[in-house]
C-alpha cells in the first residue's frame, strides 16, 4: 500500500510540473441584452412589466447556476433592460432585496458591464441618444461597480458618436450630460476592419495602432491606454445551437493549447456567448449547464480557468504579458491532432475518454498502471508488445486518473487523463 501511495504522489507532482509549463485557457460566459432584434423584449415600455419579470426569472436562473458551478459570467446590458430594471425590478429576498443587476454584480462570479449600440431609441425616455457613458451611468444608478469594460463593439472607426480617441480620453454622456466622462480600460469583443475580421475570432489582449480614420489595426502600440481583449474562436449558444457541438469544439481548443499544438507563448482568452432573449426558451438554462459542466472537467485538470473580463485583464497585466503583443487569430491557428495526446513518444487517446483508452508507443511497454485521485491502482497490465494497445475502461467512473507506463529501458512516463 505504501508503494502505491508513493507512486501516486510521484505521478501527481510530475504532472503538476508539466502543466505549469503550458498556458491555460481563460474562459467566461458572456451575454447581451440588446435594444432590438428578433424576440427582443421591451423591458422599459409602460406595458412591459411582464417582459421584465420574464427576463428576471430566467436571468436569475442563469446567475444562480453560474454561482453554484463556480463559473464566471459577464452580464452586459443596453439601455432598455437597465431602464426596465430601474422601473420594474422585484427586489425580492432571492436577490437580497436589491435589484437584479446589483445582486449579480455583488457576486464574485459575475460582472455587469455596459453594452450599447449607441443610438437614439424611440422606446426609451424622451427618445434620447444613449452612448457608452450613459449606459455606465445607468449601471451606477443601479448600484453596480463601474467595471470600465466596453461590452461588445467594433473598432472600425466611428460608431455613431463613439470612436477610439473619445474613449481613450473619456466619453461624455449625452442622455446624462452631467454624469461626467466615462473612461473605459478594456474594449472587449471587437474586430478590426469590418468585413475583414469579425467579432469572436481571436485570442489575447493588445493595444492596437490606429490608422488615419481612427480604426484599430492588427499591430500593437504600447502608448495606447485602451486595450482590446479577444473572444477566442466563435462559441455562440443560440436556442437552436447544438450544445454538444460547442462542447466538442471547446474540448479541441483546450487540448490543442495544453498539448502544444497551439503556440505556448500566446494568451488564450475564450468566451461562450449568448443573448438574453434566448434564455427563456426551451431547456436553454439546462443546456448551458451541460456546457459549464464540460468546461469544469478541464478546470479540474488544471488546463482551464474561469476568469471574468476584468480578471483576464489582470492576468494580461501581470509580468508575463503586460506591454506584450498577445494576439492570435483563429484562422491562423495550426491544425493538429486534437483527439490524441502525444508527448515523449507516448500516445494516450482519446482525451477525454469514455469506454476505451488507446495507449501507443514505439517501444515495448513492460508495465502499465492507471491510478485514481487517491493513488489506488484501478488497472494494471504488463508486457505490452503492440504499438497500439486498447484498454477497456467501461468499469471506470467519470473523473481524473493518472496513467503510468514503464518502458523496456525502465523509463517511466506519467500522464493525467480524464474520463467523461
Amino acid at each position: 500500500m505504501k508503494k502505491i501511495y508513493l507512486t501516486a504522489l510521484t505521478s501527481f507532482f510530475s504532472c503538476s510540473l508539466l502543466l505549469s509549463q503550458t498556458p491555460k485557457v481563460y474562459i467566461h460566459l458572456n451575454s447581451h441584452n440588446e435594444t432590438s432584434g428578433t424576440g427582443e423584449l421591451n423591458y422599459d415600455n409602460p406595458s412591459s412589466r411582464n417582459d421584465y419579470d420574464t427576463a428576471f426569472k430566467y436571468i436569475k436562473q442563469v446567475a444562480d447556476m453560474v454561482i453554484a458551478k463556480n463559473a464566471k459570467y459577464n452580464f452586459q446590458s443596453d439601455v432598455k433592460f437597465l431602464l426596465g430594471c430601474l422601473k420594474w425590478d422585484l427586489k425580492t429576498a432571492a436577490t437580497s432585496n436589491v435589484n437584479l443587476v446589483k445582486w449579480m454584480d455583488d457576486s464574485p462570479n459575475i460582472e455587469c458591464d455596459p453594452h450599447s449600440h449607441e443610438g437614439k431609441y424611440p422606446g426609451t425616455a424622451f427618445g434620447k441618444y444613449y452612448n457608452y457613458s450613459d449606459i455606465a451611468h445607468l449601471h451606477d444608478s443601479l448600484g453596480a461597480t463601474n467595471r470600465k469594460n466596453v461590452g461588445g463593439f467594433k473598432v472600425d472607426g466611428l460608431q455613431n458618436h463613439s470612436n477610439w480617441p473619445s474613449l481613450e480620453a473619456g466619453e461624455q454622456g449625452t442622455a446624462f450630460s452631467t454624469s461626467g466622462a466615462w473612461k473605459p480600460n478594456v474594449l472587449w469583443g471587437g474586430s478590426y476592419k469590418a468585413g475583414t475580421h469579425n467579432d469572436m475570432n481571436f485570442f489575447g489582449t493588445y493595444k492596437p495602432t490606429l490608422d488615419t480614420n481612427n480604426a484599430a489595426t492588427p499591430t500593437s502600440n504600447n502608448n495606447q491606454r485602451l486595450r482590446i481583449q479577444g473572444n477566442g474562436c466563435s462559441m455562440v449558444l443560440h436556442d437552436s445551437t447544438s450544445e454538444q457541438r460547442l462542447i466538442r469544439e471547446l474540448g479541441k481548443i483546450f487540448r490543442n493549447v495544453h498539448y502544444g499544438v497551439y503556440p505556448n507563448t500566446e494568451f488564450y482568452t475564450q468566451v461562450i456567448q449568448f443573448n438574453c432573449r434566448d434564455v427563456y426558451k426551451t431547456n436553454f438554462v439546462s443546456r448551458l449547464t451541460t456546457i459549464i459542466d464540460s468546461v469544469n472537467n478541464y478546470v479540474g485538470l488544471g488546463w482551464v480557468e474561469w476568469k471574468t473580463i476584468s480578471e483576464k485583464d489582470a492576468v494580461w497585466k501581470s509580468a508575463l504579458y503586460d506591454s506584450t503583443y498577445k494576439r492570435i487569430d483563429c484562422v491562423n491557428l495550426p491544425t493538429g491532432i486534437s483527439e490524441q495526446y502525444i508527448l515523449n513518444g507516448l500516445g494516450v487517446y482519446p482525451i477525454p475518454f469514455s469506454n476505451q483508452l488507446v495507449v501507443a508507443h514505439t517501444s515495448f511497454i513492460s508495465s502499465l498502471t492507471i491510478q485514481d485521485m487517491f493513488g489506488r491502482v484501478v488497472c494494471s497490465e504488463s508486457n505490452i508488445h503492440q504499438e497500439k494497445h486498447t484498454i477497456n475502461t467501461d468499469f471506470l467512473t467519470s473523473g481524473i486518473y493518472f496513467i503510468t507506463v514503464q518502458l523496456s529501458d525502465n523509463k517511466k512516463l506519467t500522464r493525467k487523463i480524464l474520463k467523461e
